[in-house]
């Protein structure tokens, strides 16, 4: 049998202390985010040391130069010592313009992107193409253009870009935790 994975979710709630689920999306009629048949699988559960100030680095997850510099679908999860969902980190990755034919960073338009997950759902990725301005402009990254629209999906000069490694860094000083990374090719 080919391994597979499927993702589903739900939104239900109380509103006026009637309980809901809202159609399309419950358990009960669920919508497949994700049906891979292939060859998709768990490729490594990963430790993310308790953080100490100035002492912890960021742990890499996922790197393109190891995966054929591209991806199809990565998924990661938050879990404790025994795989329950567990802990809250920070992410960040790697962008860059590629090379016409080798998809091989082409280091003129280098920078990062960042964002937070916790335990409570997985986070996904579910494509390696980004946009990027050349030599990573961080300023003109995270700016608004005239029209106070981001000027990543506005400004001319923004091109497609890809990811290329992946970090993650635990929140807790106290307690690791681990992360689960799925990954398609």
């Amino acid at each position: 049998m080919a391994d597979s994975m499927q993702l589903r979710w739900t939104l239900d709630g109380i509103e006026g202390g009637s309980p809901f689920v809202l159609r399309r999306t419950s358990l009960g009629d669920p919508v497949k985010a994700v049906l891979n048949n292939s060859t998709y699988s768990l490729q490594d559960v990963i430790r993310l040391p308790a953080f100490t100030p100035g002492v912890t680095a960021p742990t890499l997850v996922w790197n393109a130069a190891a995966n054929n510099y591209s991806f199809q679908f990565i998924a990661l999860q938050l879990v404790d010592a025994l795989g329950a969902p567990a802990g809250f980190a920070h992410l960040a990755w790697d962008v860059d313009k590629a090379t016409a034919v080798t998809n091989v960073p082409a280091g003129t338009h280098s920078g990062e992107r960042s964002k937070s997950m916790s335990c409570w759902t997985p986070e996904f990725f579910n494509t390696a193409f980004t946009k990027v301005f050349l030599n990573g402009d961080r300023v003109l990254a995270a700016s608004l253009d005239l029209a106070y629209q981001p000027a990543i999906l506005t400004d001319a000069t923004a091109v497609k870009g890809r990811i290329y490694k992946l970090w993650a860094a635990n929140d807790s000083t106290t307690t690791d935790i681990f992360c689960r990374l799925w990954v398609k090719d």
